[in-house]
């Protein structure tokens, strides 16, 4: 019942609660630094969770904060500046997501700001050379880890002060414990962002163990985005993908297994027969993805 998951959710955070001297020691000049090599213009909500979660970060207690917000509204840079700025206030920080492609995309877009702040930055992920991955595992000068689930363990060297989930919906309650739970003897500030809360999440929320920055305004160098609900009726899917292919869109068609890939991609190629049709997930290496 819902009473019930509460009550759990109040026992699985009360040590966190309780705990002390998580603090960080992020400074406003260090904020103001992490901006270096952003090309435009943060928006009133983005401002707003930076300055909401800064605060929580410099408190004692664990941080337990949600960014919500809609694909494209800038999460991830809220998150990096939150992470640079840690960083540079003398602290270590991981970001975990939840596919490798992601975490190679995040790796990708940070680099060049983190050498340029002079940030030691790192990917770790099922492709990492076992060689690097053993040099990751013990270096205490990487201060900025993302990877996928191996960021999360607890055989590295290093002590993270702040650890931030992409897409936190997509890993389970058990891996997100990894790290973030007092009774591990782990005390590190989360930071979770996400577009589709899962309902443990929004139970954290409404009781009080989660604080939530909402995201709602989209950086004006972004197209504005819409929403529609279709049936699956191929006329009205072969209507939609169309209109895109005529204006010389690109269409990415997303199932929730990998077993549904071969039929999906065989039904829009009777639809569009003279269209050239790819497929990625998960399970293929990464240089067939590519």
């Amino acid at each position: 019942s819902v009473v019930q998951e509460i009550h759990h959710i109040k026992a699985a955070y009360k040590k966190r609660d309780e705990t002390t001297g998580c603090g960080l020691k992020i400074v406003d000049e260090d904020l103001i630094k992490a901006a270096q090599g952003f090309a435009h213009d943060l928006t009133e909500d983005q401002l707003m969770a930076i300055t909401s979660i800064s605060a929580d970060l410099r408190c004692e207690t664990p941080t337990n904060h949600l960014v919500l917000g809609d694909v494209g509204c800038g999460k991830t840079e809220v998150a990096a500046r939150l992470a640079f700025a840690a960083v540079l206030s003398g602290h270590s920080v991981r970001l975990a997501a939840p596919t490798r492609v992601l975490a190679r995309q995040h790796f990708d877009e940070l680099l060049d700001r983190a050498q340029t702040l002079g940030i030691e930055i790192a990917l770790l992920t099922g492709d990492t050379p076992k060689s690097e991955k053993a040099r990751i595992m013990v270096s205490s000068s990487c201060k900025l880890l993302i990877g996928t689930h191996g960021v999360l363990s607890s055989s590295h060297s290093t002590d993270f002060d702040l650890t931030i989930f992409d897409e936190e919906q997509k890993f389970g309650r058990r891996i997100k414990a990894q790290g973030v739970d007092v009774s591990s003897g782990q005390t590190s500030n989360l930071i979770r962002l996400s577009a589709t809360p899962i309902p443990k999440t929004i139970a954290e929320i409404k009781v009080g163990l989660a604080d939530v920055s909402v995201i709602t305004t989209f950086p004006a160098t972004r197209g504005k985005r819409k929403t529609i609900e279709l049936s699956n009726d191929d006329e009205e899917i072969k209507s939609l993908i169309q209109s895109e292919l005529e204006r010389d869109g690109q269409v990415f068609f997303i199932v929730p297994r990998v077993k549904d890939i071969k039929p999906s991609r065989t039904r829009l190629q009777i639809l569009f027969p003279e269209e050239t049709i790819s497929h990625i997930h998960g399970r293929r290496k990464a240089s067939q993805n590519r």
